[in-house]
């Protein structure tokens, strides 16, 4: 076992520059840096550093008032179970009692993390990359540069990436954003002018760009073929009127509009930080020390999202809360259609209207509420399309050729029949399947029934309805003859009045 038995802790500030270096909204700092130097009980040292863009103020303290105490006597070849008693103090007593950052804990953790690393690897004789598997002795690296800077012109950019390419170097990645899209566009023809074709070229936004900005940028960075688009989103973007911590699920979203990979992870500060951006936006296709990020279409990410996974305890987008909302009015007119027919479409294209009566920009950043009100429009447009077809099959195909009553001579058991108690039931209906008899509901039978003569009557209607030969249609296959006036006259909507006999159609 490597105990540690010493430390030594180096804080290293660097001199203010006059014109420094600007990304597109932050000034990189000269270097502020933690060293730490970790030694064993069998005379092993390593090595480890952490940055900060910040005050090192911060990440000296811990040291000066008992973090140190953590570490000694720990087994340096024990590398997590130290980083994991280091990680606990990002949220306990001890830690808020002595003024111990959250940030401190995790930047240092950083810096003993790879010292002790270091120390493993030389108690093993052996360069870490094989410990961990790896079998290349060779890695690409890039030069960054391109950044903005007080005056600096074109000249000056050509200038310094001419150094850079005489230096050797064969990939470039250069800082946007801090400009105009146009003038950023500009700046980017140069340096591709300069580097050449060949180069590999990427682009570091640094969070700098909103979302319609991101997704109008894709579009004009493609001229220049950039192996990759860095951090292109704002870590906090607006959502109906409200601010989110959502740039995990903008680059999602980003990545479903353009063909460049994209880049992120780098302001991750954990290992869960970065597990919850592989859950959220996909699998990474290739890697520069940080996660690439293909078209989700591409690598099998999900096309509603919601799926979270573990680490990611924020609440559901504006986007996430109006799908939801919309697949339960779906549901609702799924219900209405089966139950009250026409009432189901309504709903469907109510929640289609939902959805397209926002503003253009506010659709953009909607895809799953997007989702649901296309699927509720063709539902709508098919379902009411499908109810009009039905409508016209009953009205132009089964009532030309439906088939009515017939044939109309009564059966023995109805002649008898004597319950009418009103005009209303004057006339008698034989079921031909029971052969019961029954008053008709307003002076008609319905089908697979025969109207029978009115009660009272003569079996046979007077000779003067044998030779009636006005039948026109199939709405006149009866006959009428009015006792009153003694004159026959075909039955309307085949039915006689009460004051009329019904008599047998003309043969």
């Amino acid at each position: 076992m490597a105990r540690i038995a010493s430390l030594q802790v180096f804080a290293l500030r660097g001199p203010k520059i006059a014109r420094p270096h600007w990304t597109a909204f932050f000034p990189v700092p000269p270097g502020n840096e933690i060293l730490v130097r970790l030694r064993t009980t069998e005379g092993l040292e390593g090595f480890g550093l952490a940055s900060s863009y910040t005050a090192i103020e911060p990440l000296v303290k811990p040291w000066q008032n008992g973090f140190a105490e953590l570490i000694l006597g720990e087994d340096a070849l024990a590398p997590e179970r130290i980083y994991q008693k280091i990680f606990k103090h990002t949220a306990n007593k001890l830690a808020s009692e002595r003024g111990w950052s959250r940030e401190a804990m995790i930047r240092l953790s950083a810096a003993v993390d790879l010292a002790c690393w270091d120390i493993v690897g030389k108690a093993a004789n052996l360069p870490l990359y094989k410990l961990f598997g790896g079998f290349k002795d060779e890695v690409a690296c890039y030069a960054t540069c391109g950044y903005y800077r007080e005056g600096k012109d074109e000249q000056e950019l050509r200038d310094d990436l001419q150094m850079m390419v005489e230096q050797g170097h064969k990939g470039f990645k250069v800082k946007i954003g801090g400009l105009s899209l146009s003038e950023d566009m500009e700046r980017l023809r140069v340096i591709r002018e300069v580097i050449g074709d060949a180069a590999d070229l990427m682009v570091d936004v640094n969070r700098a760009w909103d979302f319609r900005t991101a997704c109008e940028g894709v579009k004009l960075l493609e001229a220049f073929r950039p192996r990759w688009l860095e951090e292109p989103v704002a870590w906090e973007e607006p959502v109906m009127g409200k601010k989110h911590r959502d740039d995990r699920r903008l680059l999602k979203l980003l990545a479903q509009r353009t063909s460049i990979p994209l880049s992120g992870g780098e302001s991750e500060f954990t290992s869960y930080g970065c597990r919850a951006l592989l859950e959220v936006v996909g699998q990474p296709v290739y890697g520069s020390g940080q996660p690439v990020y293909g078209n989700p279409d591409m690598i099998g990410s999900s096309l509603y999202g919601g799926n979270y996974g573990w680490g990611d305890s924020r609440p559901p987008t504006a986007d996430e809360r109006g799908a939801g909302t919309g697949w339960m009015l779906y549901a609702l007119g799924c219900f209405l259609c089966l139950c009250f027919g026409p009432v189901g479409p309504l709903f469907w294209f109510v929640v289609a209207g939902m959805h397209y009566c926002k503003p253009q920009s506010v659709r953009d950043t909607l895809p799953q509420e997007a989702a649901v009100a296309r699927v509720s429009l063709m539902t709508a447009v098919a379902s009411t399309c499908a109810m009009v077809a039905l409508f016209m099959l009953l009205i132009f195909v089964v009532a030309p050729n439906a088939q009515f009553q017939g044939p109309f001579t009564c059966e023995e058991p109805c002649r008898d029949w004597s319950r009418a108690s009103s005009p209303q039931d004057l006339y008698v209906c034989l079921d031909m399947y029971t052969k019961r008899c029954a008053a008709p509901s307003r002076n008609r039978c319905y089908n697979g029934e025969v109207h029978c003569r009115q009660k009272g009557a003569s079996s046979d209607c007077p000779q003067s309805c044998s030779s009636f030969a006005g039948f026109a249609s199939k709405w006149d296959q009866y006959v009428c003859f009015n006792n009153a006036t003694a004159v026959c006259t075909e039955a309307t909507n085949t039915g006689c009045m009460s004051a009329e006999l019904r008599c047998r159609p003309m043969p």
